[in-house]
């Protein structure tokens, strides 16, 4: 486990197509390519996107002025849009995951 993981969590609203309408955990709402999706996602699972801080990765974050927002550039997914960055966030690599927490109000065993 690396001490410089960050987590933060979405709720799939609705998935149309190629695309899945989402809200984070601070209650931002965001419209991601399903490539970022683990493969079964459905609407109403809670994920996990977590983040971890690498040398060298085909992904970076690409932040605008000082925002506490930030874009992930990571080919060949589309670019993902996150409301709140993680602390180390400029033009770092990384390395990311999303994982079900759980459906409907039930948790999965972790």
């Amino acid at each position: 486990m690396n001490i410089f993981t960050w987590h933060t969590l979405f709720t799939i609203d609705q998935i149309d197509n190629n695309v899945a309408f989402v809200e984070w955990n601070n209650e931002s709402i965001s419209v991601i390519h399903v490539d970022w999706l683990p493969e079964g996602a459905q609407e109403g699972n809670t994920m996990q996107l977590s983040l971890t801080p690498v040398r060298r990765s085909n992904c970076h974050f690409v932040q605008q002025d000082i925002s506490r927002s930030v874009w992930i550039e990571c080919n060949p997914q589309q670019n993902l849009y996150l409301p709140v960055s993680p602390p180390w966030s400029n033009l770092q690599g990384l390395v990311w995951t999303v994982t079900t927490i759980e459906k409907m109000g039930q948790k999965k065993n972790l």
